[in-house]
């Protein structure tokens, strides 16, 4: 056991907690990890395997020589956010490419770096856990967005893939991202300047934090399943909110500017779009507004309400192939309660075949003036980017559509009749 105890503060971040212990021991925190680790020859220590979920041997280890219990130590991981609260775990390895990919693929997956509050180190120290999610955006003890990047590299704050620790510690707490050859960033992280967070943006963060557990008046979303349904729902804002691609952006408030403008940057935005889910915004500003919009929508007390809230959103997709319900589906992990909440606000675009069977035939078009394929420039003009298809079976589709709306064919294969 080490010879200084140091106490795990109930938020703090487990990379955070090696570094104030070695520093209370007089040690190298790298030789910390040694310690860890080369005992029981389990390796070097890698930033995702030992902050999302460490092996047991080095909980044990680390238990043993910091007296810290192993329950507190899982605790100060990200293994805190499982189950769905918001992530699955389940299965992860570190050095399993298909096992990491799958936890990653569920949006918005932390990555090896961190978010700050430069008023919360400089006040104890402590990095929190909650800083690595991108879902949250603000500090609700001091009313701030957090800070995303450091101004002296331009870099995620802990942005190493090897090594989960700072080479070097201080007051001034530096960011020690590596930017050459031994020559680690020296730029005080609590010298940056932070901007007020709203109140939305605060209340949404305490709920997703669950430090406001309450459910008010029948909220749709109770409380342990705020942060998943939340981040799904934001990552689908993102996708409503730059679509189509190479749209002619109008946006008004700064943070909305500023998502635009990240969006032309993505790669893929020719030809699919911006992507969101796999990369969140790097702003803590522009993630803090969607996210309490988010929140909004689903606080509302009954689906209809949500549905209604929800529906303006659906303007930039009303016409895309397959409507907005499959395109919002391949686009995130849904939740159940997401994807009701879609049905709700999706149902005046049923089926075609169930709405024709409904509509009364009141039409005065014979079936004989009814073409077999539609005329190629109205289907261009109209219909091509709806139906999403080929065009010859797409015209036929539309000659199908017209005679079960003029006749009293019940069925696909009476109308063709």
């Amino acid at each position: 056991m080490l010879p200084t105890r140091v106490t795990l503060h109930a938020q703090e971040a487990l990379d955070g907690f090696l570094e104030r212990l070695a520093a209370a021991n007089d040690i190298e925190p790298r030789r910390l990890l040694g310690l860890l680790s080369e005992r029981e020859n389990v390796g070097s220590l890698g930033a995702a395997s030992l902050i999302v979920r460490p092996d047991d041997v080095v909980v044990r280890r680390l238990s043993e020589l910091s007296g810290i219990s192993a329950s507190s130590i899982r605790f100060a991981t990200l293994a805190r956010f499982d189950r769905g609260l918001p992530f699955r775990l389940g299965g992860f390895d570190d050095d399993h490419r298909p096992s990491s990919r799958r936890v990653v693929s569920q949006g918005w997956f932390p990555p090896h770096s961190s978010q700050i509050c430069p008023r919360c180190l400089a006040q104890d120290g402590i990095w929190r856990l909650q800083w690595r999610l991108p879902m949250v955006a603000a500090c609700p003890d001091h009313h701030v967005f957090l800070v995303s990047r450091c101004a002296g590299c331009g870099r995620a704050f802990r942005d190493n893939l090897r090594t989960p620790v700072r080479s070097f510690i201080g007051p001034s707490q530096p960011c020690g991202n590596t930017t050459g050859l031994d020559n680690p960033c020296w730029h005080s992280v609590i010298d940056h300047r932070t901007e007020v967070a709203g109140a939305q943006i605060l209340h949404a963060t305490g709920v997703i934090l669950m430090r406001w557990p309450d459910n008010p008046h029948g909220c749709l979303v109770t409380t342990p399943t705020a942060g998943c349904t939340s981040l799904n729902f934001a990552i689908l804002q993102r996708y409503w909110s730059t679509w189509p691609p190479a749209p002619q952006y109008q946006a008004d408030a700064p943070w909305e500017r500023e998502l635009h403008t990240e969006a032309r940057q993505r790669t893929t935005i020719s030809v699919y779009g911006p992507l969101w889910n796999g990369r969140p915004p790097r702003s803590a500003v522009v993630r803090g507004h969607v996210l309490a919009e988010a929140h909004r929508i689903l606080s509302q007390s009954s689906f209809d309400d949500a549905a209604a809230a929800v529906l303006p959103w659906f303007d930039p997709i009303s016409g895309i192939p397959g409507g907005p319900r499959v395109w919002l589906s391949r686009r995130t992990d849904c939740t159940p309660l997401m994807q009701r909440l879609i049905n709700v606000a999706d149902a005046d675009r049923a089926d075609v075949g169930p709405r024709l069977s409904a509509t009364r035939n009141t039409y005065t078009l014979r079936p004989q003036s009814i073409p077999q394929l539609v005329d190629t420039d109205i289907y261009a003009a109209t219909f091509a980017r709806i139906l999403g298809t080929d065009e010859r079976t797409g015209r036929l589709y539309l000659s199908l559509c017209i005679a079960r709306a003029v006749t009293s064919a019940t069925t696909w294969s009476d109308a063709g009749l």
